[in-house]
């Protein structure tokens, strides 16, 4: 227990540093993170309404023709 609470406190100190020092590395981080979200939410509303799998196929693809997008 004792170990997960020195690995917490170290992380914190770490982005604490990163955030003082290196503030865009925390901002591309976080856009990073949110542009991730967005991309899956993007899919979501896509493929929910026409009741297709958020899983296959695992790559975007044309509507039309259904060729993967590379």
């Amino acid at each position: 227990m004792e170990n997960i609470l020195l690995i917490i406190q170290n992380f914190d100190i770490a982005i604490k540093f990163i955030a003082d020092e290196y503030p865009i590395v925390l901002f591309a981080l976080y856009f990073a993170f949110a542009a991730s979200i967005g991309s899956f939410l993007g899919c979501c509303y896509y493929r929910i309404p026409r009741k297709m799998s958020l899983i296959n196929p695992k790559r975007s693809f044309c509507p039309n023709c259904k060729t993967e997008l590379t």
